[in-house]
């Protein structure tokens, strides 16, 4: 039997997210993250991609959503997302070529994805969100290079 297709509602809301991200890297590119330290720098994107989200509850509510469907032909948008998501904050903290940076990231990316979820579920707000971040992505990234 052929795996079913994702909802159309699953698609419309990845397609939104993989807009917002490539947006986010766009933005990114003429205007890079300015931190004293990679860390920071790392900590500067997710705080301003995170506060962008949380401006419209319902649509960051929906993505989340939607990053956590569990239809398989939807893993491949999903799987892309990630990777642009990874790429920007490699960037952000010139960690792209480090070759410890790339488990760092990706439970980072991770870590984003669970924040996002408590907090469009009510059981965070948004300053907690950035705090747990900016602590995971200290705690994270500590001695990569």
């Amino acid at each position: 039997m052929p795996a079913a297709e994702p909802s159309l509602d699953t698609v419309r809301e990845l397609a939104a997210l993989a807009d917002r991200t490539a947006t986010l890297r766009d933005i990114l590119a003429r205007r890079p993250s300015a931190g004293a330290t990679p860390v920071a720098s790392v900590i500067g994107v997710i705080e301003q991609a995170s506060r962008a989200l949380t401006r419209d509850p319902r649509l960051a509510g929906a993505m989340v959503t939607a990053l956590g469907s569990p239809e398989p032909d939807a893993a491949a948008i999903k799987q892309e997302i990630l990777e642009v998501l990874r790429g920007i904050l490699g960037d952000a903290g010139g960690l792209a070529d480090a070759s410890d940076a790339d488990a760092a990231l990706r439970t980072l990316g991770y870590v984003w994805f669970a924040a996002l979820g408590a907090w469009s579920s009510g059981m965070i707000d948004d300053e907690q969100m950035l705090v747990d971040l900016s602590e995971a992505a200290r705690l994270l990234l500590a001695g990569t290079r």
